[in-house]
């Protein structure tokens, strides 16, 4: 995926989003963040977590960039990107964004690449 930053700090992605418990053919495609900082898979509102269908499964306490702690629930869902679909672990925040983290990166063994000069960024799924 090659997308254009536009002079936001962090490229946004296009990511599907489903439950383990809601029907896989009808994924909701969010609009995410990158967010290299957060070193979880993804990290979604509540409300929008909820119609999902995830399982739930922990909770976990996050250190926030400002220092501070959050506690939050961790579902298990599933995500699409560039075709390819993961089990991933969801932490439901009480933020307004969605964030797809290191974690979100790694489990689909992708490569980021940022060109701030030109001011674009690639995301490719290895094989």
């Amino acid at each position: 995926m090659v997308g254009n930053i536009d002079g936001r700090a962090s490229p946004r992605i296009r990511v599907e989003l489903y439950g383990v418990m809601g029907r896989p053919d009808t994924p909701v495609l969010f609009d995410a963040i990158v967010d290299t900082g957060f070193t979880g898979a993804i990290s979604i509102p509540i409300a929008q977590a909820l119609p999902l269908g995830l399982l739930l499964y922990s909770t976990a306490i996050f250190t926030l960039a400002d220092n501070s702690q959050e506690h939050t629930f961790l579902c298990i869902g599933k995500a699409r990107f560039d075709n390819e679909e993961r089990t991933i672990v969801f932490s439901l925040t009480k933020g307004n964004d969605i964030l797809v983290g290191t974690e979100f990166l790694r489990s689909f063994n992708s490569k980021l690449e940022l060109d701030y000069k030109m001011n674009s960024f690639q995301i490719s799924v290895q094989a």
